[in-house]
């Protein structure tokens, strides 16, 4: 069995932008789970609504800018979106698929609060992303559980460590 995660706490290198008092664990106190730590929102409404929410808006902003920077989306001129009138004259013809939000708090493993997290995703399914119209081919970057074990038999038999890492807007 897996021990339990430790118990959220205040990160003290957050202080200066994020203050305890305001947004620390006992201020938040009305938005912590049964393991004390912060739990996440269903969406930008409920976000708005919480005293933390200019963490959960700069968070988004993160993630929105990682979009923008990257070039992958236009939001459009004053930064709220297109009409469809305004995306028919840009001689854009398919339909649109909306976006959807998870907004999460991430936390180390000695239960210090690591970052508040959003992933914003097109939200497609089979009513309304429509294959070559909206996409042409599907891809997944996660291994099967073989392809990992087969490689760390490899990593084992030449004597090679692993190395981890994490990269950031993976997706995009």
């Amino acid at each position: 069995t897996r021990p339990a995660p430790a118990v959220g706490r205040d990160n003290p290198d957050h202080e200066e932008q994020w203050p305890a008092e305001t947004y620390g664990h006992e201020a938040l106190r009305e938005y912590l789970g049964k393991d004390g730590r912060i739990t996440g929102c269903k969406g930008m409404t409920e976000a708005h609504e919480r005293k933390d929410c200019k963490r959960w808006v700069a968070a988004d902003e993160k993630e929105r800018s990682a979009f923008t920077r990257l070039k992958v989306i236009d939001w459009g001129k004053i930064g709220g979106g297109y009409i469809m009138s305004e995306l028919r004259a840009k001689n854009i013809h398919s339909s649109p698929i909306p976006w959807a939000i998870t907004l999460s708090v991430k936390y180390e493993p000695s239960g210090l609060l690591a970052k508040y997290k959003s992933r914003r995703y097109l939200s497609g399914h089979g009513q309304n992303a429509k294959y070559g119209e909206h996409y042409t081919e599907t891809f997944s970057a996660s291994p099967s559980p073989a392809t990992t074990r087969l490689i760390q038999a490899i990593c084992v038999l030449m004597g090679l460590k692993r190395q981890c890492l994490d990269i950031c807007t993976a997706y995009l």
